[in-house]
């Protein structure tokens, strides 16, 4: 009923989801679980717009118009006005490739289907996930949507009814979401719509709850108190590792309800305080602004982690930019006396006009990079993740045949491995996955699911040419791969494998790595924009001198230290020219010269080993 519509505390629980939520994408270290402040925010609204529902459909006053307009109304002039500005941030700031994923997702965030689109991503090179600006827009997509399907349950006109089947629906959703977990691809089943209508129709139940029903003060104290303990609990224990929606949204979802459903407790009271209401009342424009700023100032600086005079700086910048989007956006536009349907006509005008604008200008603001400076080989040619041809470079007529195996470091060795074949008067036949050294007992488990099945096929056919090679070269990102225990024991159990076969094997060191992307730092500076000083990871020596160790002492592999070469003296350019299309891959121009600088080297390890 009514009673339930409005009431401050609500304003406070609102504010402890947005601060949950901004605190964990400041950094995830500080708060692991914080992501669950998204699903706090679904509850709420479940809540809010059920009593909104039942009260209408109670009444026989319910508009299909007029609640769709309410929703515009509340969500949709500030989230133009961000998808204009962010537009216009990400074309002078974002290379052609990541201005490419920025417009599908701008597009997909127009049309409130960016959870579809973020569950689908799959792209090795794409930006990091913390460098999106419109990543958070999924949430807002979840909502729209179940926005569009809500009222169907209000027809039901028994109550009784109406209540049993949310509960048969959230169960039946809730195991389904159980499922899809289990089967591994969490990216997937975090972005659906169906893990989260459970949450939202929890809301609702709450709502049919009347005052009455829900105990004396002191019950609602402690009700309401263990309620936000379940909340917090979820915000300190889980992290981006556990499986979630799922059974693990539950505490926080019951925690959600409790104090929803303790308006007169302590606690509840307290979130009536000044403090809370205002962060509560600009809780949607600091949703809306916090992750574009964060996530434009993690692309221009190349690192995750934020420095305290920084920080402030930007949240400064948001709580800025959030105040003024409640004060001169939100509100005028919710008030049925602001602004019309014709304003906003006009603002998506403004913002269909600065998306083509932007795909038009883009080549105009800075000019186009080369093709060879932008990714180490041609993708549709090489065996990465994939069988393309007999995966053979250098001489393929050749009688003898080196095996070159590993991640993506392996696969932008190709064009280098033509040239390396040559000095070596042999073939090489390459075989890559993402993030995926292909040798048997590889923790796949541990890569992203949609790079698994590429791994897995990667192994096998690696242990299929394994059997028909005279040698073998391994390369690999060791910063990333010596974090595993598991490859550590595999690596070093391949590697007495292929010894006790009688196979010479060489292994070479990680090249040189930048915590900032030189291909970035180039665009930047032809832009006009700042720099970010160039710093070379220091976690590089350790890792390359983890494998060495393993690689001497599990058939005296040959290891290479690759840094030491003349090319990356001066790296990430050489002779005026990039060498690198990211912070840690060679392009073509380096994967060319990575080839003829080793291929003598290989040439010389060739004629020890086969004499």
């Amino acid at each position: 009923m009514s009673e339930h519509r409005f009431r401050l505390d609500i304003q406070g629980m609102r504010a402890i989801a947005v601060a949950l939520v901004v605190t964990f994408h400041i950094d995830k270290d500080f708060l692991g679980g914080g992501f669950v402040g998204v699903d706090f925010f679904f509850v709420i609204s479940g809540f809010i717009i059920g009593s909104l529902l039942q009260e209408q459909f109670g009444a026989h006053t319910f508009s299909w118009h007029q609640f769709l307009l309410a929703r515009v109304r509340r969500i949709v002039p500030a989230y133009g006005f961000l998808l204009a500005a962010t537009s216009v941030i990400a074309l002078v700031l974002f290379l052609p490739r990541d201005f490419e994923t920025f417009i599908g997702s701008l597009q997909s965030a127009a049309y409130f289907t960016s959870n579809r689109f973020f569950a689908a991503q799959a792209d090795y090179f794409a930006p990091s996930s913390h460098e999106l600006p419109l990543l958070h827009t999924w949430s807002l997509a979840i909502e729209a949507q179940f926005y569009l399907l809500f009222p169907l349950l209000y027809l039901i006109p028994s109550k009784r009814w109406r209540a049993t089947l949310m509960v048969l629906v959230a169960m039946a959703l809730l195991g389904r979401s159980a499922l899809k977990l289990n089967e591994g691809n969490h990216q997937a089943e975090y972005f659906a719509l169906y893990g989260r209508i459970p949450e939202f129709l929890a809301g609702a139940l709450a709502a049919m709850v009347p005052n009455t029903n829900l105990g004396a003060r002191g019950v609602q104290s402690w009700r309401g108190g263990l309620g936000l303990m379940l909340i917090l609990g979820s915000a300190f224990l889980l992290n981006e590792e556990t499986a979630f929606p799922g059974v693990n949204a539950l505490p926080l979802v019951l925690g959600a309800v409790m104090m929803i459903c303790s308006p007169q407790g302590r606690v509840n009271a307290m979130l009536k305080h000044p403090v809370f209401l205002s962060v509560g009342n600009i809780s949607y424009s600091l949703y809306l602004w916090h992750w574009p700023v964060l996530s434009f100032w993690r692309y221009w600086n190349g690192v995750y982690h934020i420095q305290l005079l920084p920080l402030v700086c930007l949240l400064i910048i948001i709580l800025l930019l959030s105040f003024a989007s409640y004060a001169w956006i939100e509100k005028p536009f919710r008030s049925r006396s602001g602004i019309g349907l014709s304003g906003w006509s006009l603002a998506s005008a403004i913002l269909a006009a600065v998306t083509v604008g932007a795909v038009v200008s883009k080549s105009h603001i800075a000019p186009p990079l080369p093709i060879e400076w932008s990714r180490y080989a041609d993708p549709t040619t090489i065996c990465h993740g994939q069988i393309v041809g007999d995966c053979v470079r250098g001489l393929q007529n050749a009688p003898r045949e080196i095996l070159l195996l590993g991640d993506s470091h392996a696969a932008q060795l190709n064009l280098a491995a033509s040239a390396m074949g040559n000095a070596a008067k042999a073939r090489i036949r390459v075989i890559s996955a993402s993030s995926c050294v292909p040798v048997e007992g590889f923790d796949v488990d541990r890569l992203p699911y949609w790079a698994q099945k590429p791994c897995r096929q990667a192994i096998e056919q690696a242990n299929t040419y394994l059997s028909k090679a005279d040698a073998v070269i391994v390369a690999g990102m060791w910063t990333y791969q010596v974090e595993s225990p598991r490859f550590l024991s595999a690596f070093a159990a391949f590697l007495d494998q292929v010894h006790s076969r009688g196979l010479p094997v060489m292994v070479l060191g990680q090249i040189p790595k930048f915590e900032q992307n030189p291909l970035r730092v180039h665009r930047f500076a032809q832009v006009g924009l700042p720099t970010p000083e160039m710093i070379r990871d220091p976690a590089l020596e350790k890792s390359n001198s983890v494998i060495r160790g393993l690689a001497h002492a599990h058939g005296e592999a040959f290891f290479v230290e690759v840094g030491t070469l003349r090319m990356f003296r001066n790296a990430p350019y050489l002779n005026g020219a990039l060498i690198y299309h990211d912070s840690h891959h060679l392009n073509e121009v380096g994967a060319r010269e990575f080839g003829n600088e080793v291929g003598p080297l290989v040439a010389s390890w060739t004629y020890r080993v086969f004499r």
